[in-house]
């Protein structure tokens, strides 16, 4: 027996009409399918209308080559600033929200360390 597939139409709608709101029962009541196929059709989407996409979330995790051009040139003034003063630079002067992690991860990739810095 072969498997029944469903059309990708019927897969928009669903989508579409659980983003609007709709619960998966009255889904099923309108197209007369199982609630097994809207979860699945809604699973294998990665959506759900409580954790869609919405934009941008937490901070930038990359910093332009400006950005570090800028934290290059504060950490060769001062090099006993720690992390979360950098930050605050950043966020002051280029208006680069970042973590604190991100900061360390592209300082260490500019082959900064903890020692190379103390010694300057």
């Amino acid at each position: 027996m072969l498997p029944r597939t469903v059309s990708l139409d019927l897969k928009a709608c669903i989508l579409v009409l659980h983003r609007c709101g709709h619960s998966v029962a009255s889904i099923c009541h309108l197209f007369g399918i199982k609630k097994t196929l809207v979860y699945k059709t809604i699973k294998l989407t990665g959506t759900s209308s409580q954790n869609a996409n919405n934009g941008p979330r937490g901070r930038c995790r990359n910093l332009s080559i400006d950005d570090i051009a800028f934290l290059t040139v504060v950490v060769c003034r001062n090099s006993t600033m720690y992390l979360d003063e950098l930050q605050h630079e950043l966020q002051a002067r280029r208006g680069a929200f970042v973590s604190v992690h991100t900061l360390f991860r592209t300082l260490h990739s500019l082959r900064y360390s903890h020692k190379s810095i103390g010694i300057r």
